[in-house]
């Protein structure tokens, strides 16, 4: 098993926010092949759940009515998008 199962296990655990993540995408999982366009809702929530936790500060701009350029300092997630 690779070395960070085991944060990301208790992360899953732990953190609401990551939970719901998880739980939509495996319910995107579930849904493929009966329902493929509820299955794409429920994919497109786990990414913005994902997003939520990894640039809460454009969430909060963009709810603020901040323009979605520039509204995230660059280099806020050091090594992914800056």
């Amino acid at each position: 098993m690779p070395d960070w199962i085991g944060s990301a296990w208790d992360a899953a655990a732990t953190k609401q926010l990551a939970s719901d993540a998880l739980s939509a995408y495996y319910e995107g999982l579930l849904l493929k092949d009966d329902h493929p366009s509820v299955a794409l809702l429920a994919s497109v929530a786990a990414i913005e759940a994902v997003g939520q936790t990894l640039l809460p500060g454009a969430v909060r701009a963009l709810q603020d009515g901040e323009e979605q350029r520039g509204a995230v300092p660059k280099g806020i997630v050091p090594g992914r998008f800056g």
